[in-house]
């Protein structure tokens, strides 16, 4: 039984590289066994493949409690509310909605994909953010508990300076403003709105030690917090009756990936968040918060249609003979030197294109690249992706 079958996490990203579903599905088949896929939000390839009898299909139509219903599911356009001066963080129909909550001593969830304390920091001068000297990426602003300051992290190489001593690599000013939020700054936010609440905040950082994540899991189901801020970590699974209100932030961030996949994720993540919410006898309020509220993925998530994601997920994906209709692989060329990657580049286009020229046609194989890959420098080794 592979539960949350979608789940990006069951492909490994590491050597050596495979996907569980696969290796269950081929012990599955060696052995005779069923295999069980369950979700919520299938991923798209699994329900193409059941629509087309390669899987069965088996719907549950309701809710594993009888009494509970569907949350009832809210947009909340941030543009008016900026506008409102309720700030970019935390939207005044949900800052209503958690103390009406509070005041029936019920819960509260808030689900905000991205740690730290800002996205990065933007330089006063040339406007460009603080980036990692190993990787071209923005750096992460966070807080530091115990020293009370503020340092810039790189998310992919862990190379860290204070903030005080940050410099912009372009102009050399030392005047930044901060780009964006993240979880620490959400903490913060709520300690000032919602003084007399507890809160509870579970993301990389907050979970780092053994059994941290279950410690915080089991202290908000004792109701020793009303609020639980996190990433997608607590997006599923969890189950608290007492939860009433959800409230999804930054759901634009989410969409704006460089993945075929992100619209997919996008609607899981949401869809699956907004599940947290009502699972008890009292009913349950969602508050999808974004930029851009008119998307139509929003509408279908506040739906909780899946179908009718799919049929525009399949129809695009079909367009552009992405999986399921094609198989998707990356090649990706590393080295430390930039001049020799380029060449090493050209080496491996003409391999390449020389092998594919003898393959079947019924392939119908494509070739994209040379093209320096959505991160182009990790780690200081620079980096080119064959598609």
């Amino acid at each position: 039984i592979i539960d949350e079958e979608h789940d990006g996490s069951y492909k490994s990203e590491s050597h050596p590289r495979y996907s569980a579903k696969d290796i269950a599905r081929m012990r599955a088949n060696q052995n005779g066994a069923a295999l069980v896929l369950g979700s919520a939000t299938p991923s798209i390839e699994s329900f193409y493949a059941a629509n087309k009898k390669v899987y069965d299909l088996i719907e549950l139509k309701s809710r594993a409690r009888t009494s509970a219903k569907l949350p009832e599911i809210v947009p909340v356009n941030m543009k008016e509310q900026v506008k409102l001066g309720s700030g970019d963080i935390l939207s005044i129909p949900l800052r209503q909605a958690m103390a009406v909550a509070f005041s029936q001593n019920k819960q509260v969830l808030l689900f905000l994909n991205r740690r730290g304390y800002a996205r990065t920091l933007v330089c006063n001068d040339c406007g460009r953010p603080i980036s990692c000297v190993n990787c071209s990426v923005g750096m992460t602003l966070h807080n530091s508990k115990r020293t009370g300051s503020q340092s810039l992290i790189c998310h992919y190489c862990g190379y860290m300076i204070p903030s005080v001593e940050a410099r912009c690599c372009f102009c050399g000013c030392s005047h930044f403003t901060k780009a964006g939020f993240g979880t620490q700054q959400l903490e913060d936010l709520l300690k000032t709105v919602f003084p007399h609440e507890k809160v509870l905040r579970m993301d990389q950082d907050t979970t780092i030690s053994p059994g941290a994540h279950r410690e915080i899991i089991e202290r908000f189901s004792r109701k020793e917090a009303s609020i639980l801020i996190g990433t997608q970590m607590i997006a599923k699974g969890l189950d608290f009756p007492d939860c009433t209100v959800v409230g999804i932030l930054g759901a634009d961030l989410m969409i704006a990936a460089s993945s075929y996949r992100a619209s997919e994720r996008a609607f899981q993540l949401i869809t699956q968040a907004a599940g947290r919410a009502g699972r008890g006898d009292d009913p349950g309020k969602v508050f999808i918060q974004s930029f851009n509220p008119d998307n139509p993925l929003f509408r279908y998530a506040c739906t909780q249609d899946y179908r009718a994601f799919y049929e525009t997920e399949i129809a695009y994906r079909e367009k552009l003979s992405l999986p399921p209709f094609k198989a998707i692989g990356e090649i990706v060329l590393s080295l430390e030197d930039e001049t020799s990657l380029q060449e090493r580049g050209r080496d491996l286009y003409r391999y390449l294109s020389d092998f594919l020229s003898y393959q079947d046609d019924s392939y119908c194989f494509e070739l994209y690249g040379p093209v320096p890959s959505v991160i182009y420098e990790l780690r200081g080794r620079f980096r080119l992706s064959f598609i």
